[in-house]
């Protein structure tokens, strides 16, 4: 069964039948705020040991921060000469702006954490719907026929994404990769998809994506 392991920093409850707590709240605000999305409430962050508050008036800020925790992460767990391959968002098509949302924060992670650099590797050839306009779950190989290579990097690649629902797409960019022949050494990820509470929502994890059967998605820890 092909597996992935994933590096991801909070945990996005998608159950609204039980008792959301703090954490589930923040949890959610982290992936907002990535995503650019407008939302409700607050997040505190520790920035060089002193706490900042973040919402909607100041999201923006917390980019470049969260950028820099997720490098601080990274640096001692990947190999200098890896390069970051972002999973493109919906405008990261073919023929248009390659400074979409998940490159530009991939190109900054890679800076930071002081690694080879970033490329925008593989493009979505038509734009994707919006998440609740796609009418269900996508599967990888619908994913992977919507995908184009535009380069194939020589050096070990991270997959990064800013939200994984099923891991889908994150395999499919890994399939495509390596079958041109690229290194594919994990995935990085700012928020996953949580349908039970966890002890620990916030702070990064790692687990392995593995593909089942069926073409769908199941997590599980290490």
């Amino acid at each position: 069964m092909t597996e992935l392991l994933v590096h991801h920093r909070v945990r996005y409850l998608v159950n609204v039948d039980v008792q959301w707590r703090s954490q589930d709240y923040s949890a959610r605000n982290y992936v907002k705020m990535t995503k650019c999305e407008p939302f409700n409430g607050y997040v505190d962050f520790m920035v060089g040991g002193v706490q900042r508050r973040f919402n909607n008036n100041n999201a923006r800020d917390f980019l470049p921060i969260l950028a820099g925790d997720a490098a601080l992460y990274l640096r001692d767990r990947l190999p200098s000469e890896a390069v970051i391959v972002p999973v493109p968002n919906r405008q990261g098509i073919v023929g248009g702006d390659l400074n979409f949302a998940t490159a530009m924060m991939a190109a900054d992670i890679a800076r930071k954490a002081k690694l080879a650099g970033s490329a925008a590797a593989v493009l979505w050839k038509q734009a994707l719907p919006k998440q609740h306009e796609a009418g269900g779950r996508r599967s990888k190989e619908l994913q992977k026929a919507n995908l184009k290579l535009m380069s194939a990097p020589k050096a070990p690649v991270v997959l990064f994404d800013d939200f994984v629902h099923t891991g889908s797409q994150m395999f499919a960019m890994k399939e495509i990769l390596e079958e041109a022949g690229c290194k594919v050494l994990c995935g990085v990820a700012i928020g996953r998809r949580v349908n039970e509470q966890r002890d620990r929502m916030l702070g990064w994890e790692e687990e392995q994506i593995r593909e089942s059967q069926l073409g769908l998605f199941e997590f599980g820890p290490i």
